[in-house]
């Protein structure tokens, strides 16, 4: 492992463990009277700690995980943003893929998928016919997931074909129903 990535992981690990210690003590759980010292060891070796460095691995060009790099991306991002009340979801923070950690998950992302599985934004615009700032809005609300390969924004066309899908029933119901269809 490349030294810029296990520090990378190592900080990001102590973050982790400051959220978690930070989350159990706004909810007053008991720790015990003597809680063990949580030692850098300990973090590299739970679960997350072994996620993130089997992200790393893989971006360095080892062989994926068996579980495969989206199931294991999606839950190292959900260890790291998830909504306290949602068991699913996650957000990413503003600007994710201009830090680090976010820089190597797009890394992953992008080894993953096929280029010719993506589209940029200018065909999602032309696809909709809408303004590209809408198509900035969806991804801000994640409505679209922006995937960002070497820094440009990018979707997936499989999940850009569905939500159009969607988004032509939803605009063919309007019209039908006599309701404003000029949306961009």
């Amino acid at each position: 492992m490349t030294p810029d990535h296990e520090q990378l992981i190592a900080n990001t690990l102590q973050l982790a463990h400051a959220r978690a210690v930070e989350w159990l003590g706004s909810m007053a759980i008991p720790l015990g009277k003597n809680p063990p010292t949580y030692t850098a060891e300990m973090m590299w070796n739970s679960p997350l700690g072994r996620d993130l460095v089997a992200i790393a691995n893989y971006v360095e060009g080892y062989p994926p995980p068996q579980e495969g790099i989206p199931a294991l991306l999606n839950r190292t991002a959900r260890s790291l943003f998830g909504h306290t009340l949602s068991p699913q979801g996650f957000r990413r923070p503003k600007d994710f893929h201009k830090q680090p950690l976010g820089q190597l998950f797009y890394a992953a992302f992008a080894r993953f998928i096929p280029k010719e599985q993506l589209m940029r934004t200018h065909e999602v615009q032309k696809l909709f016919g809408v303004k590209r700032q809408t198509v900035y809005d969806w991804a801000e609300d994640d409505i679209l997931i922006p995937y960002y390969i070497d820094g440009t924004m990018m979707f997936v066309r499989s999940q850009v074909e569905q939500f159009h899908a969607r988004w032509l029933r939803k605009k063919q119901h309007r019209q039908q129903r006599g309701g404003v269809t000029q949306r961009s």
